[in-house]
């Protein structure tokens, strides 16, 4: 079920971060950054989503996120 639900939301990945982190800013062509998984804003932007591979981590905490659900799980 989780794997159905993964692939639906993968197809619009960039779409879930943009809404989801407004204040995520596009850095490159494969990469959003924003403060934190509480989209903090922040001038350098700790926490990086990779829209190729489909995962974040935060770069201060260590913390990771490795799928579309898990990156919405831990913002809301």
């Amino acid at each position: 079920m989780f794997k159905r639900v993964r692939e639906y939301l993968n197809n619009d990945f960039e779409t879930y971060i943009r809404q989801w982190f407004p204040n995520a800013k596009k850095c490159g062509n494969n990469i959003y950054k924003t403060g934190d998984f509480n989209d903090t804003e922040s001038k350098d932007g700790s926490l990086i989503f990779n829209l190729t591979e489909k995962y974040t981590k935060d770069f201060n905490t260590g913390e990771t996120a490795g799928d579309i659900i898990s990156i919405y799980a831990k913002r809301y």
